[in-house]
């Protein structure tokens, strides 16, 4: 099955949580070997998976095997593979306490800025929701504790560079996106393919049309001046909620970033005026 080519400008990798047997253990390590991906082993405590009496000789109990990592993958395709071969009740057990979660890494700050945008998260979110199985969409209802989504576009900018971890997708502090929100259920190969195709879809849609003041991108900084606050003040004012924006923002970025007061900050703005200033923003307003 073909995918859309922007699926080339991302790495892939998963975690996948349950009870593992023996042989899909030894197979992981062989196809890893062979397909150059890692396997890594962790330990989760929230998992709590219970293998029938008969079988327990052909699975790995320990403590601190709750949950395997594996790792990098160059396509979806690859990826989804490998996702196939954990099968329940054959070599694989899980239960409701557990997930996948599905890393990407894009290939540029720019692809990854156009997903963290919230009109963005929130098509995925309201999308997987109606479109994947009804335990996923079950966890997206009732805001699962551990890949709770997105309300509102103030918490989803903080979020992001606080890295929040159990968020329906989180910026990862290692530079990936994770997907935190898909269950471990049969159909989990299928809902990661479809959730991808999608999301591949809705990128494609992004380049085509043009950038607007509509179509708000989040990214972490950038340098701009002071002509630029001014221009721009009344939709960063309505983004952050906060007035005036030129102003708080800005004391926001230099207490985040080396500790000074509002007051230092605003003794050193007064020294910089002239000068291109960096400020926690989001794009796509007007440059």
């Amino acid at each position: 099955m073909k995918y859309a080519k922007i699926n080339e400008k991302f790495t892939y990798g998963f975690e996948i949580e349950g009870v593992f047997s023996y042989r899909l253990l030894e197979w992981l390590k062989k196809d890893g070997v062979k397909r150059k991906y890692h396997c890594d082993e962790k330990s989760d405590g929230s998992v709590d998976v219970a293998v029938p009496y008969d079988r327990e000789d052909e699975f790995n109990h320990d403590d601190g095997l709750e949950e395997l990592g594996i790792g990098i993958f160059r396509n979806l395709k690859d990826m989804l593979y490998v996702l196939r071969q954990f099968k329940n009740e054959d070599n694989y057990y899980w239960n409701s306490t557990c997930g996948v979660h599905v890393h990407v890494k894009p290939e540029t700050p720019e692809l990854k800025s156009k997903i963290l945008d919230y009109k963005f998260i929130k098509h995925l979110q309201d999308w997987a929701r109606d479109n994947l199985s009804e335990i996923v969409r079950q966890r997206i209802v009732n805001r699962n504790q551990y890949c709770m989504t997105y309300g509102n576009l103030n918490t989803t900018f903080y979020d992001m560079r606080a890295q929040s971890k159990y968020r329906f997708v989180r910026n990862h502090p290692q530079g990936t996106l994770e997907f935190r929100f898909f269950s471990a259920c049969d159909d989990k190969a299928k809902d990661v393919e479809l959730f991808f195709r999608e999301l591949f879809r809705e990128l494609k849609k992004i380049k085509q049309r043009k950038a607007s003041s509509n179509y708000i991108y989040l990214v972490d900084e950038s340098e701009i001046n002071d002509n630029y606050v001014m221009k721009n003040e009344e939709a960063i004012s309505e983004v952050f909620k906060m007035k005036p924006a030129c102003e708080e923002i800005k004391d926001l970025y230099m207490i985040e970033k080396d500790g000074r007061s509002p007051l230092e900050c605003r003794v050193a703005r007064s020294n910089q005026r002239n000068q291109p200033y960096p400020y926690p923003y989001i794009s796509g307003v007007d440059f």
